[in-house]
């Protein structure tokens, strides 16, 4: 009734009610007359047009859009201290939507007031922007500025800021701080903190270890599609770790995992094939995946089926594309496979097997495998060693 009367309070209610549908059908016009309709609360007024800067701005729900009247609305509410105006704003001036040009000290201006007024949006903004090494909205990195910022957005709930505190905490090998952030994105349901969360259950890190409370997690980051708690819900089937054993399963999670184009998981279903199936020539496809994908430990098998004279792998035997999948296995960052795959580069420039032969190559190979302790290698190296000293004589 008071709407009727002209309340500028209850015209601005009205208008958000027809915004949202609450209690009413959604209609955006309606709520766009409704909201500029009001004229003697300031506040009210300055809330109203924030709604109408974004109906303007995006042209959504029947209104056409207009970018300068959006601006012009918008700067109002930001200049009556609406801090989602604010922050609105900011990004325009950020990337010149609606006005004259990119303006990141105008943003930079937008943002930090924005913050300041407890806009959990805008603190997140400026945590990710003091978080990076890449001057975003031509802000300086600074952890520390960072962490404040996300400490703030995280205690209004915001997930994405508490994900990243945990992180923070973490880099700072302050785990029990870490899992309490975690734990806080977790528990609304954020993918990326469940599979955190299942991490440091599953080793103990910063809580006490607890198989089944990893299996939890990982099964709800899973459900949401995230391809390491997918991969990791697997193992666990796999391994019978704090759920019962069930290697079909487990497959089911390497296959959901893989099929992301997630290196360990594919690896991980070849082997399931190769060991479990018992077909070779599909565990090759999903070998080849994660090698192609720089995988270390894949490029090594890769690099062995290859080499294999046998045909069960479903393919020809092709020497020279082993020494290529070696040579990438050195490359990575995975000591066993790259510890193998110099010893195998070393065996193929010794005979002759899909490269030129080169002794020379082959110990360097032999020794930087035989440094690391591989046996094979330090019984190569003696043999090559031993062959040069023979026909010295």
């Amino acid at each position: 009734m008071s709407a009727q009367y002209g309340s500028p309070k209850a015209q601005y209610h009205v208008g958000v009610c027809y915004s949202n549908g609450y209690g009413v059908a959604r209609d955006a016009l309606k709520a766009t007359y409704c909201l500029v309709e009001q004229e003697e609360d300031p506040i009210s007024q300055a809330k109203a047009k924030l709604q109408l800067a974004k109906y303007y701005l995006d042209g959504k729900e029947g209104v056409q859009q207009d970018l300068p009247l959006g601006i012009e609305y918008l700067k109002f509410a930001a200049d009556h201290q609406i801090p989602e105006a604010e922050f609105l704003l900011g990004t325009c001036y950020q990337h010149g939507r609606g006005v004259e040009r990119v303006d990141l000290q105008k943003a930079r201006v937008c943002f930090h007031s924005a913050a300041a007024r407890g806009n959990r949006d805008a603190q997140y903004f400026l945590a990710e922007c003091y978080d990076s090494n890449e001057r975003i909205c031509g802000v300086k990195q600074d952890k520390v500025v960072a962490a404040e910022y996300y400490k703030a957005a995280g205690i209004q709930g915001h997930d994405e800021a508490q994900f990243w505190l945990g992180l923070y905490y973490e880099e700072q090998k302050e785990y029990k701080e870490a899992v309490r952030n975690f734990r806080l994105a977790a528990n609304q349901n954020h993918a990326n903190a469940l599979c955190k969360l299942g991490i440091y259950y599953q080793y103990g890190r910063g809580v006490e270890k607890d198989d089944t409370e990893a299996v939890r997690c990982y099964r709800g980051a899973a459900e949401q599609g995230h391809a390491l708690a997918q991969c990791n819900l697997g193992i666990c089937f796999f391994s019978g770790k704090g759920v019962q054993q069930d290697k079909t399963e487990a497959l089911h999670q390497f296959h959901q995992s893989a099929a992301q184009g997630y290196g360990p998981a594919q690896y991980r279903a070849a082997l399931s094939h190769l060991n479990e199936l018992n077909n070779p020539p599909l565990a090759f496809t999903f070998f080849l995946k994660a090698a192609e994908g720089g995988l270390p430990q894949a490029q090594l098998q890769v690099g062995l089926c290859y080499l294999d004279s046998d045909q069960q792998w479903g393919i020809s035997r092709n020497p020279k594309k082993a020494c290529l999948f070696f040579a990438h296995a050195t490359e990575g960052t995975h000591l066993p496979s790259w510890i193998k795959a110099h010893y195998q580069l070393g065996r193929c420039f010794h005979h002759g097997i899909g490269v030129k032969k080169n002794t020379k190559a082959a110990m360097e190979h032999f020794q930087k495998a035989a440094e690391k302790g591989d046996p094979d290698a330090k019984a190569a190296l003696k043999a090559v060693q031993w062959d040069l000293t023979s026909r010295e004589f």
